[in-house]
């Protein structure tokens, strides 16, 4: 009770400002809070308002509450229902009532920048009986982490969590990812695989821009070899050749290969070949002199 208290304590002093930038500011360093603030008054607010809320990976106006119902009116927030830590995130699953009816949503936060965002959530609301006792917080570990909470992965600081929206990815990166395939096995959804690494390009550059940091910016390929199953699909990539030698780098390109979202395949198996490209920087131009 005294922690629920001290929850909301900050949130009407976080309430109190005018600017949306320094209410996150003052949210966003416990998940607890920042969860609850987002769905107790902020789940229909403008997407690019919500910008600050969510890592930047992720598109806000792609919510699913935000398209279940069709305003605050028809949602309600009720209570946390568990909370979990899995690799380094935070699960939080909270009981809200749609239409007076009780759903549970699953929303997941990460540390980015120094704050806790929003970095994924679960695409349906699950159906819950607010009056059984909660589950265990081991019980029913969420499909996304399962790779990584049992395979042992090593885990990012930034890592992406897959929507079916593209992110916009920032404009300043220094260097371009083009993605090829060059060998798709038989079974293998090869529409939606060149969709999906298509629209992750900016996050290849990402791990390159990374890694390198203030280092030397050079041309280079990563080829993986892409094993694919399940439904949806799970992903198990494995560095096949690569003239860019960065365990950072492999690290994170692997991390982005495993989270990719395909609704189902056929157990089969691709090749993706990554090719990075530092991009051309712009001269400035001397004022001539009069």
């Amino acid at each position: 009770m005294r922690r629920l208290t001290g929850l909301m304590a900050l949130m009407v002093i976080a309430g109190c400002g005018t600017d949306e930038d320094a209410e996150a500011e003052s949210l966003f360093p416990d998940p607890e809070v920042a969860a609850v603030s987002f769905l107790t008054a902020h789940v229909f607010d403008v997407p690019s308002s919500l910008r600050a809320r969510f890592t930047r990976e992720v598109e806000p106006a792609g919510f699913p509450l935000r398209n279940i119902v069709d305003g605050p009116a028809e949602l309600a927030f009720e209570r946390l229902w568990r909370l979990r830590t899995i690799d380094n995130r935070y699960v939080v699953e909270a009981i809200v009532r749609v239409r007076g009816k009780p759903k549970r949503v699953t929303l997941w936060l990460e540390v980015q920048e120094g704050n806790w965002r929003i970095s994924g959530w679960a695409p349906e609301l699950a159906e819950v009986d607010p009056a059984a006792p909660t589950p265990s917080a081991g019980a029913d570990v969420p499909v996304p982490f399962a790779a990584a909470a049992f395979r042992g992965a090593p885990s990012m600081g930034v890592v992406y969590f897959p929507t079916r929206n593209e992110a916009v990815a920032p404009a300043d990166l220094p260097v371009r990812a083009q993605v090829q395939l060059p060998t798709v096995g038989v079974g293998c959804p090869e529409k939606a695989l060149r969709d999906v690494l298509g629209k992750s390009r900016d996050r290849f550059a990402e791990c390159y821009a990374d890694a390198i940091g203030d280092g030397r910016l050079r041309p280079g390929r990563m080829t993986y070899s892409l094993r694919i199953k399940g439904q949806p699909a799970t992903i198990e990539p494995g560095l096949e050749e690569t003239t860019l030698i960065h365990p950072g780098l492999s690290e994170c390109v692997e991390r982005v290969l495993s989270n990719l979202w395909i609704d189902r395949s056929d157990t089969c198996e691709a090749t993706v070949r990554i090719i990075f490209s530092p991009k051309k920087r712009k001269r400035k131009r001397k004022r001539k002199r009069r």
